[in-house]
């Protein structure tokens, strides 16, 4: 069987006992054992040869600090069982490393959704229990608040005053302000909205699904638009209305 040192991972040369005066073994001379040039520890099996070998027989095992023989072909049979062949130890190493790298990446891209979403969650369940207008409002207009949280608290506003303001906040996202728009009551704010050419397309479009006044209906349905969907919302409206 060749045998290769566990450093330099060459080829271990075959010492001739009897040419070479190596004969250590006791036992029967005429059957010699093979002997390769190196040591092996008797611990974790490594390998070593004389080149890579210093300090004599008598240092201990350069990676595990073990006793070391001569590496005859008996001892490296019986102590090479000592540790996982080379190739299953790396293949295990790299399944492990593998199984690792997996977990960290999973961790990664969830960990700061999880989170997040929760947090989302926990605000929402929050806004659902305030009933002050004001403290409704500041979180309707917070940046900083999640948008389904922002939401929420538009939804429990009863204030068309509030609610337009929110519906004409340029900088809030379209959710919110067209989730105000869904609260107005008053037809007169919904046909301001609605007819207010420097809005969000999809505020306006929100107004004109709630507004009842058909002459202003008629007109948006009937005028050039920049936007196909205004008309096309008016058009709805009216024929919502009609059918009713």
């Amino acid at each position: 069987m060749g045998v290769s040192c566990s450093r330099c991972k060459k080829p271990l040369r075959v010492v001739d006992i009897a040419r070479e005066g190596f004969i250590v073994y006791e036992g029967d001379h005429s059957q010699l054992p093979t002997l390769y040039s190196g040591v092996i520890c008797t611990r974790c099996g490594r390998v070593e040869c004389t080149s890579c070998r210093l300090g004599g027989i008598s240092r201990p095992c350069f990676w595990c600090g073990g006793r070391i023989e001569p590496a005859y072909d008996h001892a490296v049979r019986r102590y090479r069982g000592t540790m996982p062949p080379m190739s299953r130890l790396l293949k295990n190493v790299g399944l492990v490393v593998l199984a690792v790298l997996a977990a960290l990446v999973v961790q990664r891209i969830l960990s700061p959704r999880r989170p997040a979403a929760a947090g989302a969650a926990a605000r929402v369940a929050e806004v659902g229990e305030m009933t002050d207008p004001e403290s409704l409002s500041e979180v309707a207009r917070d940046a900083r608040e999640p948008v389904a949280a922002r939401v929420a608290a538009v939804l429990r506003i009863e204030d068309d005053d509030m609610l337009d303001e929110t519906a004409r906040n340029e900088e809030a996202p379209v959710e919110v302000r067209a989730a105000a728009v869904r609260g107005i009551a008053g037809q007169d704010v919904l046909a301001a909205l609605a007819l207010d050419a420097e809005l969000d397309p999809a505020v306006r479009g929100e107004a004109i699904k709630r507004l009842n006044d058909s002459r202003i209906l008629r007109t948006l349905a009937a005028g050039a638009s920049d936007y196909r969907n205004i008309q096309k919302a008016a058009q709805d409206r009216l024929r919502r209305l009609a059918s009713d």
